[in-house]
């Protein structure tokens, strides 16, 4: 959800960055569309240590970091909207690929890699760990500020490309894109997406060998850390178990 929040906030600046500074400062309209999507990245990063590092509320932070932010944007832009912007900064979200609307095969590709990446990386891993538990996570050795660090220069990342691509698909760069966005989505996020007591956790090995190793040494008893067999726990259970973590010992 504070991704969400973040993406929301920061979409507007990230759409009108690539716009000023093909207008003000003559930049080509491709290279600003990449400093943009650079811009969020780093928007993203810089809220991610301020939450893993200064140990900020992240909602708290993320809501006081937009609204800084959607200041900023009205202030650089003096709440005027650029219009006629080039079709390089309109291509994002106003052209088409084999008859589909760009931003549909965005959003697969997107949804594609970001499916990959959580499943099959050992990043994706270490993200599921750390949003799991991150005290549990902090157990296993994970550098835990790093992780959060990436998922939130992730996030600032893909809400530079939303903003971009809202250009496209409104024809001019408006320092309100997004805003009117955020009660929809946070409450779709809070209904559909938040983990709810009794939900249930399920802790799977990076590849089969790990499991293998794994299960052999809970058979044998010798095996203290986290218990990463396919199986199911009920947040009750869950909680009980890391109790019985041995912060000390490492796998």
């Amino acid at each position: 959800m504070i991704k969400l929040i973040q993406s929301i906030l920061f979409a507007g600046l990230c759409a009108m960055a690539p716009a000023l500074l093909w207008q003000e400062v003559g930049i080509d309209p491709t290279v600003a569309v990449v400093l943009g999507l650079l811009l969020g990245a780093g928007i993203g990063a810089g809220n991610g240590v301020l939450a893993a590092y200064f140990r900020l509320h992240p909602i708290v932070m993320t809501l006081a970091t937009g609204i800084a932010i959607t200041g900023i944007t009205y202030f650089i832009s003096g709440g005027r909207a650029v219009v006629r912007v080039p079709e390089q900064l309109q291509w994002l979200g106003g052209s088409e690929i084999l008859t589909l609307p760009t931003p549909v095969v965005l959003m697969f590709v997107v949804c594609a890699v970001m499916h990959v990446a959580l499943t099959r990386t050992l990043f994706g891993r270490r993200v599921l760990q750390v949003g799991g538990n991150e005290s549990a996570a902090k157990g296993l050795g994970i550098n835990v500020a790093t992780v959060r660090i990436r998922v939130f220069a992730v996030s600032g990342f893909l809400a530079s490309l939303g903003g971009i691509m809202t250009i496209g698909r409104i024809g001019n760069a408006s320092p309100e894109i997004g805003q009117s966005l955020l009660f929809p989505v946070v409450t779709a996020a809070i209904v559909g997406g938040t983990l709810r007591p009794g939900d249930r956790v399920r802790f799977e090995p990076i590849d089969r060998e790990e499991y293998d190793y794994i299960e052999g040494k809970i058979t044998d008893g010798s095996f203290k850390h986290n218990v990463v067999e396919y199986q199911r726990f009920s947040i009750k259970n869950y909680h009980a178990w890391l109790k019985t973590i041995d912060a000390t010992e490492r796998l």
